[in-house]
């Protein structure tokens, strides 16, 4: 990965990597508000790559007001293959990913979730299953 950018850690607002908050949706077009805490790249540090793809490396709160990567050992991280561009939607250009056990697997855990009428949380392991995007 060439990285052409490094941006701080997000929380609300935009930055130099990511759109606010606001702009990213899902595949029902609903904002994404409530998911995942708040939005794809809530508490996450984001990188931008040479082909204008952004990885952005997702860590969770803990009371004590520090960071840590997961609960369960493997790395959360989000990819916008086209970056800032539109349309911003999961399961069509932001995908939520895991690191575990030295290999890249898709969340799984909303699995049912990939539908044009719902949020699309499953939608890269759905493309990683079926080999497309057949939604």
């Amino acid at each position: 990965m060439k990285v052409i950018k490094r941006c701080e850690r997000t929380s609300w607002n935009s930055n130099q990597c990511v759109n606010g908050w606001n702009s990213y949706k899902g595949l029902d077009n609903s904002i994404l508000q409530n998911v995942e805490n708040n939005m794809p790249f809530y508490f996450t540090y984001p990188l931008v790559l040479a082909d204008g793809m952004t990885i952005a490396f997702r860590f969770q709160s803990n009371g004590g007001g520090g960071f840590f990567w997961t609960q369960d050992a493997s790395v959360r991280f989000t990819v916008d293959v086209n970056g800032k561009k539109g349309p911003n939607k999961l399961g069509r250009d932001v995908f939520l990913l895991y690191l575990r056990d030295g290999k890249i697997v898709p969340n799984s855990k909303y699995i049912g979730d990939c539908e044009t009428n719902k949020t699309g949380l499953s939608c890269a392991y759905r493309v990683l299953t079926e080999g497309g995007m057949n939604y």
